[in-house]
Order: C-alpha cells, then sequence, then structure tokens
C-alpha cells in the first residue's frame, strides 16, 4: 500500500472515530455537492449514524447544479433529503450576518449568513457539517499562485478559532439549541494532512487524499471541483452580486460596512445566565426565544434589530427566586453606560435595570421618554416568572412596542444606502 492510500484510511477512519458517538442517532448534515461534506455525510453512514440531509439555495434556484447533485446523492443512498431555499433579498441578508452574526468580511458575511440562516431550519439537535474542510487543501486564489505560500496560509487558518466562521456557527447554533459539529477542524486530522505537500493533497485531482478515503462511496456521484461555498452553484453569489443596486455605493463591502455602522435601538438585560456566553448579551435561551415568540420572528432577525447588553458582565449567582441582581453594583454600571447612550433609543428589561438608571417605579411601561439625554424606555423582563405577560393584552402591547422598533432599523437601513 502506497504512503498516500495509507494515510486516506488514517483519514478515513479519523472521520468516522468521530461519527461513532452519533451511532443509531438521527443527524442532520448539511451537503453540497463539494467533497468536503460528502465525505461527512459517507463517515456518518459508516459509523452507522442516521443522517438526514440538507441542502439550502437561494428560492427558485433548486436546480442548480449544487442541489440537484445533493438530492441525487442522498437518492442513491437512500437517506432523506431537505431543500432550504433561502430569501433572494440581499440586503436583509446582509442584515442578519452583520448584526446578528457580528460578521463583517465579504466571505464571511456571504458564507456566514445562509448556514445561520439553515441552522434554523433543521430538526434534528446535532448538526455535522463539512465546515473548514478547505483550509487543508490550499485552493485560494493566493495559494494557487504561489504554492510556496502553502504551508504558512494553512497554519494561518487553523489559527484562526473563527475560520470558516466556525467559532461564530457554533455559538449561533447553541443559541438554536443545536450543536454544530465540524470534523475537518480536528486536530488529529489538522496534524495528519499537515506533512503532505499541496501536491499530495491535490493530484491528480483536487483533495485526492480525502477523495481517495472514500473512493467506493463517491463512485456514482463524484465531488465536484472546489469552490468557495457563496460561489458554489446556489445562486448566492449572484444574489449578493445586486447587493449594490439603487444604494450610492459600488462595492458590496461598502454596503457591509454601512450596516455594520447603523446606530441599534438598544435592548439592557440585568446580567448574563449562569450558563450563556458573557460576550454575546441576550441571546441565549430562553430568553432569546421568548423575544422571538413575542415579535414573530426568527432569531437571526431578532439578534439584527437590536444592540444587547447587560447590565452586569458576569453571572451574580441565584436566589430562591431566581438570579440575584445587586443593585449598587447595577447602579454604578449604569452610571458608566450612560455616556455611550446618549442620543440612542435604550429599552431596559425589567424594573431592576431601570432602578439601576434611577427610574422609579411609576416610570410608564412600553414608551420613551427623554432621559439621561437618551430615549428610555422600559419592558417588564420577559421571564417565566413575571405575573405580567399572563396578561394577553400586555404581551400584544410589548409586541407592538418592540415591533416598532425593529420597523425602525428596517427605515434606517434603507435611508442609510
Amino acid at each position: 500500500m502506497s504512503r498516500l492510500n495509507q494515510i486516506a484510511l488514517e483519514l478515513r477512519e479519523l472521520l468516522v472515530d468521530q461519527m461513532r458517538p452519533f451511532k443509531g442517532e438521527r443527524v442532520a448534515v448539511f451537503l453540497s455537492s463539494g467533497t468536503d461534506s460528502m465525505c461527512v455525510l459517507h463517515a456518518l453512514l459508516a459509523a452507522k449514524a442516521k443522517p438526514r440531509a440538507y441542502s439550502f439555495f437561494i428560492e427558485g434556484e433548486e436546480n442548480r447544479f449544487d442541489p440537484v447533485v445533493a438530492k441525487k446523492t442522498a437518492d442513491s443512498i437512500g437517506i432523506n433529503w431537505t431543500p432550504i431555499p433561502l430569501a433572494s433579498d440581499p440586503t436583509a441578508a446582509a442584515r442578519k450576518a452583520v448584526l446578528g452574526l457580528g460578521v463583517k468580511s465579504k466571505c464571511d458575511v456571504e458564507c456566514g449568513w445562509p448556514m445561520a440562516e439553515a441552522l434554523q431550519v433543521v430538526d434534528e439537535a446535532v448538526v455535522v457539517s463539512g465546515h473548514a474542510g478547505d483550509g487543508h487543501f490550499g485552493l485560494t486564489k493566493k495559494v494557487m499562485m504561489h504554492k510556496d505560500l502553502f504551508d504558512v496560509e494553512r497554519d494561518r487558518c487553523f489559527e484562526n478559532p473563527d475560520y470558516a466562521q466556525v467559532r461564530t456557527l457554533k455559538w449561533f447554533a447553541k443559541c438554536c439549541g443545536k450543536l454544530l459539529f465540524t470534523p475537518w477542524t480536528d486536530p488529529r486530522i489538522i496534524q495528519l494532512l499537515r506533512d503532505l505537500s499541496w501536491r499530495e493533497l491535490n493530484h491528480p485531482r483536487q483533495k485526492e487524499i480525502a477523495r481517495l478515503a472514500f473512493e467506493k462511496e463517491c463512485t456514482l456521484y463524484p465531488p465536484k471541483l472546489h469552490s468557495d461555498l457563496h460561489a458554489a452553484g446556489t445562486g448566492i453569489k449572484e444574489m449578493f452580486q445586486h447587493i449594490t443596486e439603487g444604494t450610492r455605493f459600488t462595492n458590496p463591502v461598502a454596503v457591509y460596512h454601512r450596516i455594520n455602522s447603523l446606530s441599534l435601538p438598544v435592548l439592557v438585560g440585568q446580567a448574563p445566565s449562569k450558563t450563556s456566553d458573557v460576550e454575546k448579551p441576550l441571546s441565549a435561551r430562553p430568553l432569546s426565544t421568548s423575544l422571538c415568540q413575542l415579535l414573530s420572528c426568527d432569531l437571526l432577525t431578532y439578534l439584527s434589530s437590536f444592540e444587547r447588553i447587560n447590565l452586569l458582565n458576569a453571572w451574580p449567582g441565584s436566589s430562591k427566586k431566581g438570579d440575584l441582581f445587586p443593585a449598587r453594583l447595577g447602579a454604578e454600571r449604569a452610571k458608566e453606560l450612560i455616556p455611550y447612550f446618549r442620543g440612542r433609543e435604550v429599552i431596559l428589561l425589567g424594573r431592576n435595570v431601570a432602578k439601576a438608571f434611577g427610574l422609579r417605579d411609576e416610570f410608564p411601561l412600553l414608551r420613551y421618554r427623554q432621559e439621561h439625554c437618551c430615549e428610555m424606555a422600559v419592558v417588564p423582563h420577559p421571564s417565566g416568572v413575571n405575573l405580567w405577560w399572563n396578561d394577553e393584552e400586555n404581551k400584544k402591547a410589548a409586541a407592538t412596542f418592540l415591533k416598532s422598533a425593529m420597523e425602525s432599523v428596517t427605515d434606517k437601513l434603507r435611508g442609510g444606502l
């Protein structure tokens, strides 16, 4: 057996080994026509998992190469395949990526958005994808022109914890109540392939070593040649090319920067929970789920409609009635935030937060009033223990108020472009 065939067998075993915990379990897999996701699918099957394939594309583009090949592959194996058509509004998509996911580069916007939309749709609790597989093979324009840079570029990719939006999308998946699993980022695979040259990895076929790992399985529908996710046969690349139409900008990146500069209404919560991400306030369940239900919107829309801040930066501990709220510390933090809120619309979630800013109990609910050189409003904290939310009329009033704040963002976006 040749050295490359031996390494291909090792690669196969490493991919299958990662899937063994899912034996007998229903698992979602994002399937395109490319090598990375095809290998992941076949590794799941080899581990005796029960994968269900999902493929996304711009609505009306279901006859594109990518979803067609993905469906044929799923049908040939005998697994369920679910199409995910994506809305064809590039400005709305960019808003969700930039303001909702917090990404800014062209690649991150155009590749991160469809993945996040798809994560909101899948039914399974575990989602497996071929994310970051490209980083092993050096098929970017830069490396193709200067192959002496391959090792440097490969190391740069995997030293970045958010390469291919992996960290961002894993956080978002958690917000959706799901686990995003990315087997190509396994350190063992990185080390195994790190010892191979560009030619050994990609000759005579692109991603040769990966193709050899699942040669028999990929015979019927061989993976297509490498293409960036947003440039694949899904219509996504073409959609984003139209984002400058009707605007004063000529470059999509300039549009993304303009979106990033929008002044959003600010939601201010008490503190992170014991398990939530401190750096991503008011995004974790169950709070985000409650707000999305109230607003009749998906998670990406909610996240891209409000700037979100917690008054406290760490979980303060628990009490018999819920989480503690140290009033003195909250008031000190409120003083620090007031200059940042100048001229903004600020929505305080709950009376504890309102009191930290010096607002008394008689301060009216669901109505902006000038305070501290900004427009402040108070919304009762949307927790399950707050009886205010048991009244349907209260819910309707809160929904109307918060939806109005969301619509103001859409108006600002239209006017700013």
